[in-house]
């Protein structure tokens, strides 16, 4: 594509063919030619990455198994007829610590530190909500 700065273009993938693009003319629909991915990862890379993956579903799912046992209410034994009472004996000290390691734990899985959403500015014909204008009362 050297040479065609400021060509208007279009862009045609194949699902399949996640490593190339082809390039059209926008104007004549010419074919301009193929575009291959640039810095592709080793077969190595994509191995690890897929068992990084794994060993992520796996930590994700041990530990859903683990918060769904300790979300179970547990009751108070009765030796009569009666509504059943929760069993919430726990110390300040046991609820502090639980909601500690929650809350250190949980940074693991959210986004990472250096995450920067991407401002798009959206179209013109777009209607975007503002700053709502004083009414008439507000004056």
């Amino acid at each position: 594509m050297t040479g065609r700065s400021g060509t208007r273009v279009h862009v045609r993938f194949q699902p399949h063919h996640l490593d190339q693009i082809e390039i059209f003319d926008a104007d004549n629909r010419r074919h301009l030619g193929t575009a291959y991915l640039a810095d592709q990862a080793s077969d190595e890379q994509i191995e690890q990455v897929y068992q990084a993956r794994t060993e992520r579903v796996r930590r994700v799912r041990r530990d859903l198994r683990r918060a769904e046992t300790l979300r179970r209410r547990r009751f108070k034994a009765h030796t009569s007829a009666g509504p059943a009472q929760a069993d919430t004996a726990m110390t300040r000290k046991e609820a502090a610590e639980e909601l500690r390691t929650w809350r250190s734990s949980r940074a693991d899985d959210d986004l990472p530190t250096d995450y920067m959403p991407r401002r798009i500015t959206p179209p013109g014909r777009w209607a975007v909500p503002g700053p709502s204008a004083p009414s008439e009362e507000d004056t």
